[in-house]
């Protein structure tokens, strides 16, 4: 289902689940889009597999809760910014939505900056919120929300998406987050 929203004078369309959660961001793909190549920053800390503990919501005893940082690679020349949407597969949860329009380092990589559990406003160089940001709960509208299982095994996902000067989706890429027990 679609969702109607008015967000700084623009229409913009969700794609949004059974219980209203989005489970992603609503951007159009061109025919040829490719596929990007996105690795974790710190390896050490995040693997693809597990959540760290500290990483997980204070609830939960996170204790300095942030997203991971990326490294992306692929992105092709017609790309203007990467769209990275944090999704939690088990609840559809969506954990985070921004747009990181940062420049290329040296090797033409782009390094996604980590963001902080919670943040709304004071952002790392280059992260705005895009799409309302999360929509869950508490966190309605943050830039990132660190996971919070609840009960069971939580699966969790990100997707980062390179996009044209007008939102068109140009390359992408999906991987996994980890996963988290409550």
């Amino acid at each position: 289902m679609k969702k109607l929203v008015v967000a700084g004078g623009a229409l913009l369309a969700l794609v949004v689940g059974e219980a209203g959660a989005l489970t992603s961001p609503d951007l159009e793909t061109t025919a040829d889009a490719g596929s990007l190549e996105v690795s974790f920053a710190n390896t050490a800390l995040w693997n693809g597999e597990d959540i760290p503990k500290s990483m997980e919501c204070p609830r939960n005893g996170g204790s300095s809760p942030h997203s991971p940082e990326l490294v992306i690679s692929g992105v092709p020349a017609q790309a203007k910014a990467l769209v990275v949407f944090f999704r939690n597969r088990k609840a559809q949860h969506n954990h985070g939505l921004v747009k990181y329009t940062g420049a290329a380092t040296t090797g033409g990589s782009f390094v996604v900056p980590a963001i902080p559990h919670g943040a709304t406003t004071e952002l790392p160089q280059g992260i705005s919120v895009f799409q309302g940001g999360t929509d869950t709960g508490r966190s309605k509208g943050a830039a990132f929300w660190a996971p919070c299982p609840s009960r069971g095994y939580w699966r969790f996902e990100i997707t980062v998406y390179a996009v044209d000067a007008n939102d068109k989706v140009v390359a992408s890429k999906k991987i996994k987050w980890g996963g988290a027990p409550s």
